[in-house]
């Protein structure tokens, strides 16, 4: 008889211990939908606010306003799109034309960096520009010698449309975004025309008066 109770012991032992073990595997979460990668990269475009193929609405519509007011000025060479706010091949093609001529990545997605340019030359042009995206206050960083990027050949775009309009004499710039000698001397040149300090540094005194320039 106690050989039975140990066997019967055992045994319960045994299914306790088996009931445990298949407790967790029974509760386990069920496997969700993995997202592809290009709906990863369609959520993390939207939540950045950038543009790109498949966007719709308002700001896509601005954003071809924009470009068409460029290409029918003459600024840029380049086939204008329909204003339908929907994001489609012509659109990437006319974006990717336009960040060829401002020398930016040409992958016809409209981020800040296409956006500060685009909306830059825009105005520079006397087109007109785009509602600055949140993050443009980056593009309002001071220029100074030893300095690259879009921001550096916007304002050399914006020194020579100075000089192209005759509210400015200088010999043209190289719109290269290189910020060098000849930037800064055309700088100097200019915030003395201005009446505001010549430090050669593009800053948000210098962009303001330079813009009032412009207006005229």
């Amino acid at each position: 008889m106690p050989t039975l109770l140990r066997t019967s012991a055992t045994a319960l032992a045994v299914c306790a211990g088996l009931t445990l073990t298949l407790v967790p595997a029974a509760g386990a979460a069920t496997p969700t939908h993995t997202a592809t990668p290009a709906a990863v990269t369609r959520a993390a475009a939207s939540s950045t606010g950038l543009l790109h193929v498949g966007s719709r609405g308002a700001e896509v519509q601005q954003w071809q306003a924009l470009l068409n007011r460029i290409f029918r000025e003459g600024a840029v060479a380049g086939r204008t799109v329909a204003e339908d706010g929907v994001y489609g091949p012509a659109t990437a093609r006319a974006t990717r034309t336009v960040q060829a001529h401002l020398r930016l990545m040409q992958d016809g997605v409209v981020g800040p960096q296409t956006r500060r340019a685009v909306s830059g030359l825009g105005f520079a042009t006397g087109v007109g520009g785009t509602t600055p995206s949140s993050d443009a206050s980056q593009g309002d960083r001071r220029l100074h010698t030893g300095m690259r990027g879009a921001d550096v050949s916007e304002w050399q775009r914006l020194v020579n449309t100075a000089v192209r309009l005759g509210r400015f004499e200088h010999a043209p710039l190289s719109q290269d975004g290189e910020f060098g000698a000849r930037t800064k001397s055309a700088t100097v040149a200019l915030q003395e025309q201005l009446e505001i300090t010549a430090d050669g540094v593009v800053g948000p005194v210098t962009r303001e008066a330079t813009g009032w320039l412009l207006e005229g």
